[in-house]
Parts: C-alpha cells; sequence; structure tokens
C-alpha cells in the first residue's frame, strides 16, 4: 500500500512539472506557446551572456516581450521582433529627466537608430546557453552595457503546436521536435 501511494505521488507530480516548464498560455482552441527570442547581454566588465527565450517582467512581475521607451514626449511599447541592439549610456544610468527610465540609444531591425529612454524597472530574463541555468539582469543599475537580439524580425513557427521563435538558432520544436517553417509578417508588423 506505501509503494503504491508513493507511485500515485510521483505521477501526479509530472504533469505540474512539463507545465511549468512550457509556461505556456491558451488563445483560442489550440495550444500557443510564447514567442522565443535569443540575445547577447553585455556586462559593465565586458562579459557575455548568451540568452535564449528571453523576456522582461515589469515591476508587478508580468511576463513581456517588448519595452517602454520614451523618446522626448512620446510612449512607445517596442516589441523585441522590432529591436536589434540596445546600447546603455555608461555614464547615466538612472536619468533624472524620466523617472525609471534610463537613457540608451536603439537600433532597429531597419536599421534606424534612436536616442531613448528605456523603461529600466523591472529584469531582463532568460536562460544562459553557457552556463545551463536561468538568469536574471537588471536594468536600472549600471551593470548592462548592451542588449543584441539575433534576429531580423523575422520569424519561424512550429506548424503543429504553434510556438513561434524569433531565435534563428532553432530549426525545430523544442516541445514536439517539429520542424520549424518561415513565419509570415504582415505589413503592419515589420
Amino acid at each position: 500500500m506505501k509503494n503504491f501511494l508513493i507511485l500515485i505521488l510521483i505521477f501526479s507530480y509530472f504533469p505540474l512539472i512539463g507545465e511549468e516548464v512550457k509556461d505556456n498560455k491558451i488563445l483560442f482552441e489550440d495550444r500557443v506557446y510564447d514567442p522565443f527570442f535569443s540575445a547577447t547581454v553585455v556586462d559593465n566588465q565586458g562579459e557575455e551572456f548568451l540568452i535564449s527565450r528571453a523576456s522582461f517582467f515589469d515591476e508587478f512581475n508580468d511576463k513581456k516581450f517588448f519595452f517602454w521607451v520614451r523618446r522626448n514626449s512620446g510612449l512607445y511599447s517596442l516589441s523585441f521582433k522590432n529591436i536589434k541592439k540596445i546600447n546603455f549610456s555608461t555614464s547615466d544610468y538612472a536619468d533624472t529627466t524620466y523617472k525609471n527610465f534610463t537613457k540608451c540609444s536603439i537600433e532597429l531591425v531597419t536599421g534606424e537608430k534612436y536616442p531613448v529612454y528605456l523603461k529600466t524597472t523591472g529584469y531582463f530574463n532568460g536562460w544562459d546557453q553557457k552556463f545551463g541555468a536561468a538568469v536574471t539582469f537588471y536594468l536600472h543599475y549600471n551593470l548592462i552595457t548592451s542588449i543584441e537580439f539575433h534576429q531580423d524580425g523575422e520569424y519561424k513557427i512550429c506548424p503543429f503546436c504553434g510556438t513561434i521563435y524569433f531565435d534563428s538558432e532553432i530549426d525545430e520544436c523544442i516541445y514536439d521536435k517539429t520542424p520549424l517553417i518561415e513565419g509570415l509578417l504582415a505589413e503592419s508588423d515589420k
């Protein structure tokens, strides 16, 4: 009887692990997973971190795939899919012009560059490929000098489960091993 109870406990625990690892959300009638982004983060000591499954968690701990950006009087939500590189100001990381925003320059996948202020109350999160563990980068401190995304705005999609990958290194779905196909961006998404 004791062994039977242990087996029931073990088998009831495994679905919880699977759901937590997938970090998925349900849309329509199909299961659709969050987009996957890959980036290189460089810290103020010059060390590079290759990050996969990158996302941003705001001060409310909500997972996002965009940054809030100020450009003079305008406030924008700028999607990761449109960002090629962010270079943070090394001398001005807690600017008093806009509270909770940090001065930086952003290069878009189109090649355009803008001096902006990025909302940095929160943290950039992902999986450190080299170290093999989850990693967190707090952006409101003078610790990070740049974030460079490994994509050009295009994406691949899993035709089986609908997972979207902006990580150009991935050719098959990490969940079901289905070969990925090229996604089609609408003109408004570019």
